[in-house]
């Protein structure tokens, strides 16, 4: 699982931005991620990991 942290993240539209520790292009969790991984509440600055599946799109996500 790669590590990131939450740079953007609306909780009334509920997605988040997270820029990956090592670097790399940021990626963005939707709402169906979120719901899944009960992560309704991220906030900016929050630790999390994630797995991408092919295509870029997160796939997994859990607090760190």
């Amino acid at each position: 699982m790669a590590t990131g942290i939450v740079s953007v993240s609306d909780t009334n539209k509920l997605f988040a931005v997270i820029t990956p520790e090592g670097g790399g292009s940021d990626v963005t969790v939707y709402e169906p991620e979120l719901r899944a991984a009960g992560l309704t509440d991220l906030k900016k600055g929050d630790k999390v990991n994630f797995d991408l599946a092919p295509g870029g799109q997160v796939q997994r996500i859990k607090r760190a």
